[in-house]
This record gives C-alpha cells, structure tokens and sequence, in this order.
C-alpha cells in the first residue's frame, strides 16, 4: 500500500501540473468559441500522446486491477469543466446544435484521449 500512496502522489503532482498546462494554453487562445474548442481537443490530444502520461496510465489501470478500486477518487475536473462551458457556449451562441453538453463534452474527450492511444 505504501506503493500505492507513492504512485498517488506522483500521479497527484502530474495532474496539477497537466492542468496548469491546459490553463495556460487556454489562458493564451484569444480566438472565438470553435477556435478554442479547437485549442483544447489539440492540447488533449497532444497531453494524451505524452509517453510519461502514458505510462502514469498504465500503471494506474493495473494498479487499478490490482487493488480493486480506482487509484483516482477525485470528483473536480477543471478541464471537463472548461470542455462544458465551451461545449455549452457554442451551443448558446449557435454555433453548435443543441445537445446534452455533458454527454458530448465526454465524447469530444473520449475520442481524442482513446483514439489516440488506441
């Protein structure tokens, strides 16, 4: 369990600093709603082609296995939540057709981060 812990701890200083990248490529994208949607399924797509998140990955999934339970608990998702307020103001603005935001904010994250490593 103490492997466990330390994992964590690791995969916890990965995170933050994943989401710190994503908030500055955000942060920096001036463009309208599609352009920054565009940024974001290009800065998932690149985050989920990096061999160290890869490998965090897989650790976590046999880890995973192994203990029984999911290695990551946490509910906060600042990334999704950024994907839904895009998804969501695309659609206010017309942009976008109607939809379920959260199902197709899910799916715009799916297809990027499983595909690409498919």
């Amino acid at each position: 369990m103490v492997g466990l812990a330390l994992f964590g701890g690791v995969v916890e200083h990965a995170r933050i600093q994943t989401q710190a990248h994503f908030q500055a490529t955000m942060a920096a994208e001036t463009g309208d709603v599609m352009e920054q949607l565009r940024a974001a399924a290009r800065w998932l797509l690149t985050v989920n082609l990096d061999p160290t998140l890869i490998a965090f990955k897989r650790i976590a999934f046999s880890e995973a296995l192994v203990v029984g339970q999911s290695v990551d608990s946490r509910t906060d998702d600042p990334t999704m939540d950024r994907l839904f307020a895009l998804r969501k103001e695309a659609q206010d603005t017309g942009i976008l057709a109607d939809g379920d935001t959260p199902f197709l904010a899910t799916h715009l994250l799916d297809c990027v981060a499983i595909c690409s490593i498919a």
